[in-house]
């Protein structure tokens, strides 16, 4: 459109593989499409899609390749999970300058919400999107982020907190291969995050195993985890795999037990 208002109809950018129709994809909801450098990044949340082998619903991909003629082309056909804890959807992002910068829905369908709460779903934190050098879309939280909330350390070594009602970050950087993270109020489960031959996990106390959240990880990545009031946004190889949940269980954990092999920082987050 040479004005924004009259439009000529030239083609779709892209179709997905038809499995995902058959297991129960009925539309593209939120389609993002953006330059970071000298490539395009697609994104696409398939609404109403189940994936056979996790269970995990509506998930949300990314695609990079090249934007010419009107055309896109990937660069590979396997698309890239986003977040393999499926809170996190209908991505949008927007240009800030020579960044891109996303925000997602913390929700699914999975599980509702609590009669009688306020609210039906919240925000992510914003995220800043890069590409790695294998061309990976990664999302780590902004730097105005730890700005805002700057960390109050509690320790760097692995082992029991207590943790007061704040937001907390927990960072591991080396052999996370083996890593077991559990956070519980009053003694019971908040979340559990694992990391166990090359897969990550995180496990809520609602879980009953008919849906896996993972993700095939490095056994020597860093890993960060920032949890606040129920809501865990796991980061993992450079922001290349993401994992982000939404708890209304123990939502205000009191202890942090960390049994891993990498270097451990935790710490609070205090609003400025």
């Amino acid at each position: 459109s040479p004005c924004g208002k009259v439009w000529e109809y030239i083609g779709p950018l892209y179709r997905a593989p038809d499995r995902y129709k058959a297991e129960g994809a009925r539309a593209v909801e939120c389609p993002d499409f953006f330059r970071i450098g000298d490539k395009w990044v697609l994104i696409m949340g398939f609404v109403g899609h189940n994936e056979p082998e996790t269970g995990r619903h509506n998930l949300l991909y990314a695609l990079t390749g090249d934007f010419a003629d009107d055309r896109f082309v990937p660069d590979d056909n396997a698309f890239q999970l986003l977040d393999f804890g499926t809170d996190f959807y209908a991505l949008q992002s927007f240009s800030a300058g020579d960044r891109q910068i996303a925000f997602a829905w913390l929700f699914n369908w999975e599980y509702r919400k609590p009669a009688g709460s306020p609210y039906s779903g919240e925000l992510s934190l914003p995220r800043e999107l890069t590409l790695d050098n294998r061309n990976r879309l990664c999302m780590n939280p902004v730097t105005e982020y730890g700005q805002a909330w700057p960390p109050v350390r509690l320790s760097g070594n692995d082992g029991d907190y207590a943790i007061a009602n704040a937001p907390f970050e927990i960072a591991l950087e080396g052999l996370i291969e083996g890593t077991r993270i559990v956070a519980t109020q009053d003694g019971d489960i908040s979340f559990e995050i694992s990391v166990a031959q090359n897969t990550l996990s995180i496990t809520l106390p609602q879980d009953d195993g008919s849906i896996r959240y993972v993700a095939p990880v490095r056994e020597d990545a860093d890993l960060r985890v920032i949890h606040d009031a129920g809501i865990i946004e796991v980061f993992a190889e450079g922001g290349a795999i993401c994992g982000t949940r939404r708890n209304y269980r123990n939502i205000t954990p009191d202890r942090l037990r960390i049994d891993t092999s990498a270097t451990a920082m935790v710490c609070e987050r205090r609003r400025t």
